[in-house]
């Protein structure tokens, strides 16, 4: 097994371009954590740019790659592009919540009976209220 050792920074700096900035993968290079990597970046105002770089560039690689698939029909790809980039033109991803056959969902005030209030019986007429609320009787005895 390959004792731990720090890398110097030039050989940070060939390690991050060939790993794209990948700190965990030169973590693995040099045996050491990748916590440690992204420290020494982070302490680095030139890592830290060329890090960024490197990110940059490889998005746009990834959306040259999406661009493609789009231009070549693939489903995935267009309903992707739509969902991130078409919000704006209502194209967006959301869930609706309704009651019972589309019904709006009913507001449920509910006591725990706990004394808090000086009102010891809320918590039966809660029971009788919840009762009569649920449309499919799930809270029924």
């Amino acid at each position: 097994m390959s004792k731990k050792r720090i890398p110097s920074r030039h050989e940070l700096i060939e390690s991050l371009k060939i790993a794209r900035g990948n700190m965990a993968q030169v973590a693995r290079t040099y045996g050491c954590s990748r916590q440690r990597v992204q420290q020494l970046v982070s302490d680095d105002l030139e890592l830290t740019e060329l890090v960024s770089e490197l990110t940059d560039v490889e998005l746009d690689n990834a959306e040259s790659k999406l661009y493609q698939a789009i231009d070549q029909g693939a489903g995935w790809a267009v309903c992707f592009f739509l969902k991130c980039r078409g919000k704006g033109r209502g194209w967006i991803e959301k869930l609706e919540l309704s009651g019972v056959n589309g019904l709006p969902l009913a507001n449920i005030e509910i006591d725990l009976g706990l004394g808090l209030n000086g009102n010891d019986n809320k918590a039966d007429q809660n029971q009788a209220l919840l009762m009569d609320q649920s449309p499919a009787g799930f809270l029924a005895e």
